[in-house]
């Protein structure tokens, strides 16, 4: 079954396409193994878009290991995530499937690791541009975005006062509900997460806590509620929207969460008013990421011309939170989602594959022109890319016919003036 999946994949789906791109995946075992996978994406000759899973494998100490592929003796390497390592298992799937030359993107998630294994494919491959094709996964640069908020957070000076804050002090947002009494110091978001994160552990460690944290939600809410408290969640740093997930959850248990805490054994989890305050305050904040990575992880085949309107409007939403005493870690948000967004506008296929999507086309760029003066570009710019490298695929083109043709036979001029007034 195994060898009849792969030369299915070989001769039915990945022949049929002229170009194929691919995501990567890295991850480490709690056992400290080294793992790999490579998903291809293409559309095939009935214009349907299909991902294909070419390999996963844990990468050995002693050898390289490749589920199908016999192992050179010139890629022998460390089991680790380096970007030879990396590298050299891509090139070797690859060429099993003879996909080198229908290489066009690759999509990671932004390790350094994978950067380095970028390079070293345009070494193994020398058609490959590694920083033109080299596209960073959304969900994962979100992640970021998050981690880079809520740290800053914890390492900004202290916030202004009431009145430097225009002595608003009213509602979940204003500067008393987010700056701790009487010291003034920074907010204590981390600190708060912490201590749900706890709390759930806490009471995920025990059958018999499961049980009374079920009491007390009976007791407090309806039915419904009891599901939530089955399945408390904790904070994983690296997990996505993991963190906004438990802050949800538990902030619609909240007085369950008093009354549980009310007794002397569990008195290091409770949360004052103030401090629930500011926790539902960063769920609002938090909300429109995990919005957005729901929508990404929601969709089958989430394209490029789809990430670009979504990095846009979320990066607008952020910045609405300019103007309250969480402004920090907006900025910091909003600073490496346009990091990111600025090198997509910079990626030749990123603009060209837009453009020829008839669901984007420049109208959307246009749409957004005071947007992309702020990233250094402007609807005419892309569209001025887009039209270059139509022209150098036409020239391509006229010069593959003629050397198809006989010296007896005029070449057709392949979409001869199609661009000229352009």
């Amino acid at each position: 079954m195994f060898y009849f999946h792969q030369e299915h994949i070989y001769k039915i789906i990945i022949k049929s396409s002229t170009f194929v791109s691919f995501t990567t995946d890295l991850w480490t075992s709690p056992n400290m193994k080294a793992f790999m996978e490579i998903i291809s994406h293409l559309i095939d000759s009935d214009y349907k878009l299909k991902s294909v899973h070419l390999g996963l494998t844990k990468i050995e100490a002693e050898f390289f290991s490749s589920p199908f592929v016999p192992v050179a003796e010139d890629l022998i390497h460390a089991g680790d995530h380096s970007g030879i390592s990396l590298a050299n298992y891509f090139k070797i799937i690859l060429h099993h499937y003879e996909l080198e030359i229908f290489l066009i993107c690759i999509t990671t998630n932004n390790a350094s690791a994978n950067h380095c294994m970028v390079q070293e494919i345009k070494c193994l491959i020398p058609s490959f541009s590694a920083s033109n094709h080299e596209i960073g996964c959304m969900v994962h640069t979100i992640h970021l975005a998050t981690c880079n908020g809520l740290n800053a957070l914890a390492q900004s000076g202290p916030l202004p006062s009431n009145q430097e804050a225009g002595g608003n002090n009213s509602g979940p947002m204003a500067i008393s509900n987010l700056v701790d009494e009487p010291d003034g110091q920074n907010t204590l978001y981390n600190s708060i997460i912490d201590c749900l994160s706890k709390l759930a552990s806490y009471i995920r460690q025990s059958p018999q806590r499961g049980k009374k944290c079920i009491r007390t939600v009976n007791l407090i809410y309806e039915e419904g509620q009891t599901t939530k408290a089955t399945t408390l969640l904790t904070n994983v740093c690296t997990c996505w929207n993991l963190t906004y997930n438990m802050l949800e959850q538990l902030l619609s248990l909240e007085d369950a969460c008093i009354q549980f805490c009310s007794t002397d054994k569990v008195q290091a989890y409770h949360l004052t008013q103030l401090k629930w305050e500011k926790v539902s305050a960063m769920v609002n904040f938090l909300q429109p990421l995990y919005r957005a990575t729901h929508i990404i992880c929601g969709s089958s085949y989430p394209t490029i011309n789809e990430m670009l309107p979504l990095y846009i409007l979320l990066i607008k939403q952020i910045q609405q939170y300019y103007v309250t005493p969480i402004k920090i870690s907006a900025m910091a948000m909003t600073c490496k989602l346009s990091k990111y967004l600025k090198q997509l506008f910079l990626k030749m296929p990123v603009i060209c594959a837009s453009i020829l999507d008839p669901r984007f086309k420049l109208q959307f760029f246009t749409n957004h022109q005071t947007t992309l003066s702020h990233f250094g570009t402007s609807s005419a710019k892309l569209g001025a890319i887009f039209y270059e490298e139509a022209r150098k695929h036409v020239t391509s083109e006229n010069l593959n016919s003629d050397t198809t043709h006989s010296d007896n036979t005029v070449p057709v001029s392949i979409g001869m003036g199609l661009f000229d007034d352009m």
